[in-house]
């Protein structure tokens, strides 16, 4: 018999995961940084399998809202709120006999596992964790910005795992193809992210006469924001509008609010089930991530129809087609995302037509039912003595 644990430090995509492991009778528990208050919209998950150790994340996660402590505290805390998660994941795991643990958190549970006889997925969510900091050290250098990099506890932390482990599950060829540049391909298990349809549908009408552009994320150089401003303030649109929603990274915080106009408006962070008006109302939206794994706000707005334009690194070739659902454009081109949204802005049609595509898309892929079932299919080719 199969007994899936997983341990995420946050969210991110692995209560959608729990959903589906459940529905095939292979969840077993999910261990999470989370507190439970925070988790009561998780619906198909039994309350009694989820396990949170919030002592560390939860801190952690006030302090990021509120406060701008030394980056020395944040890192620390953020570490030890992982290391400490796995420890007591890997004195509750039981029964388990698969661990799908999210990069940073769970190198002692499973090792654990294995020595037992059974298999680890490294999760990564992201590119390959020396990839992300060499790139993101080349986009502070290009904008002559101090670099802090990443707490080199993480990195040691993850290439462990990534030794470790039997799989590392990414959600995009381009987080693959990072992996793959470290000698890793055979660990590797590409499985795509969906988007979740009870949660995100389109629920205003559009207006076509105006143009409003749409981000969602953090505000950073990581996320590429400065690159799609610049574009912004060249765009001819007599009723144009660009919103901005998510938290400013402290190092590029004064940059930032200088560029804010009448035209590009910052709201700040919005509630995630909130986040379906936004996206129903928008004309477009905009990744233009220096790095990502799959930003799943990418399918966040595809399912409430609102096209979109992301680059390459986000992973958007993994959940849209290019010229479809929207526009595939490099890194770091304002120009690109400029003729996109030109495109856009001229032609009602053209946004209409990739709006309709973005919602059969999402149904195409079952919302995060493609995913589940990806996920199903490997963990019962995995051995035939769980059975």
């Amino acid at each position: 018999m199969i007994n899936v644990s997983q341990i995420s430090i946050g969210r991110f995509h692995h209560f959608h995961l729990a959903r589906y492991l459940n529905k095939y009778d292979l969840f077993y528990q999910i261990f999470t940084g989370y507190p439970k208050f925070k988790l009561k919209d998780e619906e198909d998950i039994p309350e009694f399998k989820i396990k949170s150790y919030p002592y560390l994340h939860t801190p952690y996660m006030a302090i990021s809202r509120y406060f701008n402590f030394p980056k020395k505290i944040m890192n620390d805390l953020a570490y030890y709120a992982r290391t400490t998660l796995d420890d007591y994941a890997s004195r509750n795991i039981a029964d388990s006999n698969v661990l799908i643990a999210l990069s940073g958190s769970g190198v002692k549970t499973g090792i654990s596992i294995k020595k037992k006889g059974g298999y680890w997925f490294c999760d990564r969510g992201s590119s390959h964790i020396e990839y992300q900091n060499d790139i993101l050290k080349e986009e502070y250098e290009n904008f002559s910005i101090k670099y802090t990099p990443i707490d080199q506890r993480m990195i040691d932390r993850e290439l462990k795992e990534y030794e470790s482990c039997d799989f590392i599950s990414v959600p995009s060829n381009f987080a693959y193809n990072s992996f793959k540049k470290f000698g890793l391909e055979k660990k590797l298990f590409l499985n795509p992210y969906g988007s979740r349809t009870s949660r995100f549908y389109q629920s205003k009408k559009r207006n076509y006469d105006d143009f409003k552009i749409l981000f969602v994320g953090q505000v950073s150089l990581q996320k590429g924001i400065f690159y799609l401003i610049e574009a912004f303030k060249k765009l001819k649109h007599p009723k144009k509008k660009l919103k901005i929603i998510g938290m400013i990274s402290e190092d590029i915080r004064d940059l930032f609010l200088k560029e804010l106009t009448s035209e590009i408006e910052w709201i700040g962070r919005v509630e995630n089930t909130m986040l379906k008006d936004f996206y129903s109302e928008s004309n477009v939206f905009v990744m233009p991530s220096i790095q990502e794994g799959l930003a799943m706000v990418i399918g966040e707005a595809m399912s409430c129809g609102c096209p979109i334009i992301a680059t390459t690194n986000t992973g958007a070739h993994n959940i849209l087609d290019d010229q479809k659902e929207g526009f595939i454009i490099p890194i770091r081109s304002s120009g690109e995302i400029l003729e996109k949204l030109e495109i856009l802005a001229n032609s009602k049609y053209v946004q209409k037509q990739m709006s309709n595509n973005c919602i059969l898309k999402v149904k195409r892929i079952n919302g995060w039912g493609d995913y589940g079932n990806r996920w199903y299919k490997k963990i019962k080719s995995l051995d035939k003595k769980f059975l």
